[in-house]
């Protein structure tokens, strides 16, 4: 058995190739969404508490103040502007008033279309 040890120890190489051993490092992990999600909740609960019990911004209430209101001036009439005018201008009213009520806007002449359809009514 010796003699046959030492004869595979001689049919060997001198020299073994040695495998360099592959050393994987570890590889980091991306980040997580959920973490960003459960960060987003956490904001989103704190900012509707903080919301929630913060006091409104009191509305201010408008005081009303007397403000000046302006003088009219009197203004010196023009030359044309005279009683005469005026009653003039009132009467020309009242005529073409009087001319309109008495117009005939209507043509009595005139009858709205009579129209006869056979819709199958049982009356018909």
């Amino acid at each position: 058995m010796e003699n046959n040890m030492d004869q595979t120890i001689a049919e060997m190489p001198h020299e073994v190739p040695v495998q360099q051993p592959i050393v994987q490092k570890p590889q980091k992990k991306g980040f997580d969404l959920r973490y960003l999600f459960l960060v987003l909740i956490i904001i989103g609960i704190s900012g509707g508490l903080f919301a929630a019990t913060r006091k409104p911004a009191p509305i201010p209430i408008p005081t009303p103040t007397d403000t000046p209101t302006p003088s009219p001036k009197s203004k010196s009439l023009v030359p044309l502007a005279t009683q005469s005018a005026y009653l003039s201008l009132t009467q020309s009213i009242a005529s073409l008033s009087s001319q309109i009520q008495q117009m005939q806007v209507s043509d009595t002449t005139l009858s709205p279309p009579t129209i006869e359809l056979p819709l199958g009514f049982p009356n018909e």
